[in-house]
C-alpha cells in the first residue's frame, strides 16, 4: 500500500522555482564571526534584523547569529543561494529564543526560514512557532546541515507545490539532477495542536534524494506523518518517538528523479529503537506504521509501533476493531532486508512483505529475515506477503485478452502472465526467514503466503492485469521456525458473530498457512509452538482452527487451478507443538490436495499434537510415507501418521 503523497514531478517543479544560480562547494572558513540579537518588549526585533545579519555575513568567515527573546516574524528569513556556513541559534540549550510567525493569513508564500541553496547551515536551540522551514542543499548537492534542539509548533504551510501538502521541515536537493548529502535532524520536536491539521497532509520531515542522513532523538505529536523520504541511502533513523499520528510514522519511498543516473533505490538504511504509539482516528487512505516501499540492505530493529494504546499491555487488552481503511504495522518491500526485535500491535497486518519488481532491482540472492519480533492483536494477519511494487506487474505494452469465464478483459493471456511472473520473481534466488517471533491474537493467521486473488484496478474501466494468487510460491527457500503463536477463541467478536459479507473468513484461525514453493526441499516449518485457548466445547464447531495448513497454491494463470509446478516433495514440517485448551478442537496439521496430491514426498515427523479434534487432516485420509512418528495426545481423530 504505497500512496505517493508528493510526486517527483511536483517536487521537481518546486525545485525548478527555487533554482537561481550555480556555485561550487567549499569548506567553511575557520574564522568565526558572531552576531548577537536580543529582542525585548521594549526593543522588539523582527525577521528584518535577522535578514540583515545574514546579508552582512562575510564569505570569508563562518557566521554565528545568537538570538535571545521573542522575535515577531511577519516575513521570510532568507538565506540566499551561496550564503553558506551560517548558524542561527540560542547560545543556551535551555533558554530558547522564539521566532513567532505573525504575518497575516494572506501571506501564503513565505517560509519561516528559507535556505535557498546552501551548505553548512545550522539551526540550534530555537522555538519556531507557526510556520514551516525549507532548507535546500548547495548547488553541488552538499548539505552538511543540522537541525538540533528545535521546537516546531503548529507550522502552517506555504504554497510551494500544487498538492497543498504541509511539510513542517523540508530538506531538498538544489535540483532534480543532483541529490543532497549529509542532513542531520536531532533532539527536535514537531507538534501540532489536534484539529489544526493541514487540509491535505501534515508531515513533520520531508526529504528527497537524500544521502547520508541522521534523524535521531526527535519527538512527533499529532502530526499526520513523522518522516517521509523519497530516495534515501546511508541513513540512520533511530530513537525517535511519536503519539497521535494519523497516517505513517516513517515512510521511505524510492526517489524517482528525472535523471535515472541519480534515482535513489533506498539502500544501507537503519531504523532502530523508534517508538510510535496511540494513533488517532481520522480521514485517511490508510495507516503505515513503518513503510519501506523500496530498498536494498535495510535493517529495521527494536522499534515499537503500537496503533492502539500507549504500550503493548494496553494494546493487547482490547481486540482491535475493523476499520474502513487498511492499517499496516510495516510495509516491507526491500532486498536483503532484516526486521528484528520489533513490536507491532493493533493493526490489520503486522508485517506485509512485497517483492521489489524483477531482476532490474537486484541480482543473485534476495533474503528477507523476520526474526524475534512481537506481533499482537492484528485484525487480519501477523506476517503476510503481497505483490509489492506495482511496476513488477508490467501493466504497459500488454496485449488484451478476453477471458470468457468472467467476461473480463485482461492485459495478457494466462501463458503470458505465467511467463512474466516466472521471469520477474524466479530469476532471483529469493529467500524468506520467519523465525523466533511471538504472535498473539492475530485474528485470521500468523503467517500466510498472501493467498488471496488480486485484480488490479481496471484500465479504461475494463482491463485487468493478472497477478499471482500467492506470492510465497515464488520463493527459493522458506524457513518458518521457533515461533510462538497463541490465539484466544472469543477475543475477537467475529469468532462468535461473524460479519455478513465474509462469515467464513471471520470465523477462522490458521496459524501457519504454508504454500508450496518453487524449491520444495528448501521449505522447513519446524519447532513452532501453536496454541488455541478458550476452545469451544463442540469439537468441530463453526470456528475453523488449524495449526499448520500446507496447501498447493492456486496458479497465477487464472486464479482457479492449482499450480502444478509447486509441490511439497522434500519439504519438512516437523518438531512442532500444536494444541488447544481446555477442550479438544480444530486440526493440528492439514492439507486439501485432492487434485494434485502434492503431499507426496513431504516429511511430517515428530510433531506433538494435543487436545485437538483432528490430528493430521488430509483428503480422504490418504497415507503418506513421510508422514510418520507424530504424537497425538487427547486427539479425537488422530489421522494417518499420528
Amino acid at each position: 500500500m504505497t500512496t505517493h503523497r508528493l510526486s517527483p514531478l511536483a517536487i521537481s517543479a518546486a525545485l525548478a522555482c527555487l533554482m537561481t544560480a550555480s556555485l561550487a562547494h567549499a569548506a567553511c572558513p575557520t574564522t568565526v564571526n558572531t552576531v548577537s540579537l536580543t529582542s525585548t518588549s521594549a526593543a522588539p526585533l523582527t525577521h528584518v534584523a535577522i535578514n540583515n545579519a545574514i546579508a552582512n555575513a562575510s564569505s570569508t568567515a563562518t557566521t554565528v547569529i545568537n538570538l535571545a527573546g521573542t522575535f515577531n516574524i511577519s516575513g521570510q528569513i532568507n538565506i540566499p543561494v551561496g550564503k553558506n556556513c551560517v548558524t542561527l541559534q540560542s547560545p543556551s540549550a535551555t533558554s530558547l529564543a522564539t521566532l513567532k510567525w505573525t504575518a497575516p493569513s494572506s501571506n501564503t508564500t513565505d517560509f519561516m526560514i528559507y535556505g535557498q541553496g546552501n551548505h553548512d547551515l545550522k539551526l540550534n536551540n530555537l522555538i519556531l512557532d507557526g510556520r514551516d522551514v525549507t532548507l535546500v542543499a548547495a548547488t553541488d548537492g552538499t548539505a552538511n546541515s543540522t537541525v538540533n534542539n528545535v521546537k516546531f509548533l503548529n507550522s502552517k504551510t506555504t504554497n510551494i507545490n500544487l498538492s497543498g501538502a504541509n511539510y513542517i521541515l523540508r530538506l531538498l536537493p538544489y535540483s532534480n539532477t543532483v541529490g543532497a548529502k549529509n542532513w542531520t535532524v536531532t533532539n527536535s520536536s514537531f507538534s501540532v495542536t489536534a484539529g489544526q491539521d493541514a487540509p491535505y497532509l501534515n508531515t513533520a520531515i520531508l526529504a528527497y534524494l537524500a544521502d547520508t542522513v541522521a534523524i535521531t532523538g526527535n519527538t512527533f505529536t499529532n502530526v499526520d506523518e513523522g518522516v517521509h523520504i523519497q530516495g534515501l541511502r546511508n541513513a540512520n533513523i533511530s530513537s525517535n518517538t511519536g503519539t497521535g499520528l494519523l497516517r505513517s510514522a516513517i515512510e521511505l519511498q524510492e526517489g524517482l528523479a528525472m535523471t535515472p543516473a541519480i534515482s535513489f533505490y533506498n539502500s544501507n538504511i537503519t531504523l532502530d529503537k523508534n517508538s510510535f504509539t496511540s494513533w488517532r482516528a481520522g480521514q485517511v487512505d490508510g495507516v503505515l506504521g513503518i513503510s519501506v516501499a523500496s530498498g536494498n540492505t535495510v535493517s529495521v530493529t527494536n522499534n515499537t509501533i503500537i496503533y492502539q494504546g500507549k504500550d503493548l499491555a494496553s494494546c493487547q487488552a482490547t481486540a482491535i476493531p475493523a476499520a474502513s481503511y487498511e492499517r499496516w504495522g510495516m510495509e516491507f518491500t526491500a532486498v536483503n532486508a532484516t526486521a528484528k526485535g520489533n513490536t507491532f500491535c493493533g493493526f490489520d497486518y503486522g508485517i506485509r512483505i512485497g517483492y521489489l519488481g524483477d531482476s532490474n532491482f537486484t541480482s543473485g540472492i534476495d533474503k528477507t529475515t523476520i526474526d524475534g519480533n512481537t506481533i499482537a492483536n492484528m485484525y487480519i494477519s501477523g506476517v503476510e506477503m503481497f505483490p509489492g511494487d506495482t511496476r513488477a506487474f508490467g501493466e504497459f505494452g500488454q496485449k488484451y485478452y478476453l477471458d470468457a469465464s468472467n467476461n473480463r478483459i485482461y492485459t495478457e493471456t494466462p501463458a503470458q502472465a505465467k511467463a512474466r511472473w516466472a521471469s520477474n520473481f524466479e530469476s532471483i534466488t529469493r529467500q524468506l526467514v520467519v523465525n523466533n517471533n511471538t504472535f498473539s491474537n492475530t485474528r485470521m493467521t500468523s503467517f500466510t503466503g498472501g493467498d488471496f486473488w488480486y485484480n488490479n484496478s481496471p484500465v479504461a474501466g475494463q482491463s485487468y492485469t493478472r497477478v499471482p494468487e500467492n506470492m510465497s510460491s515464488h520463493l527459493a527457500s522458506l524457513s518458518v521456525s521457533n515461533n510462538k503463536i497463541s490465539r484466544a477463541y472469543g477475543f475477537f467478536t467475529t469468532d462468535i458473530t461473524p460479519t455478513t459479507n465474509t462469515p467464513y473468513n471471520d470465523r477462522k484461525f490458521i496459524a501457519l498457512a504454508i504454500p508450496a514453493i518453487r524449491k520444495a526441499t528448501a521449505l522447513g516449518v519446524t519447532y513452532n509452538t501453536i496454541s488455541l485457548t478458550n476452545s469451544p466445547s463442540t469439537p468441530n464447531g463453526a470456528f475453523n482452527y488449524k495449526g499448520v495448513q500446507a496447501n498447493p497454491m492456486l496458479s497465477s494463470d487464472d486464479g482457479k487451478n492449482y499450480d502444478t509446478s509447486k509441490n511439497f516433495n522434500g519439504s519438512i514440517i516437523s518438531f512442532n507443538n500444536i494444541s488447544a485448551s481446555p477442550n479438544p478442537y480444530g486440526a493440528g496439521l492439514s492439507t486439501f490436495d485432492q487434485y494434485e496430491d502434492t503431499w507426496l514426498g513431504i516429511k511430517v515427523t515428530y510433531n506433538t499434537l494435543s487436545t485437538l479434534a483432528k490430528g493430521i487432516e488430509t483428503y480422504s485420509n490418504w497415507v503418506r510415507s513421510g508422514v510418520t512418528g507424530n504424537t497425538c495426545t487427547n486427539v479425537l481423530v488422530p489421522g494417518p501418521g499420528c
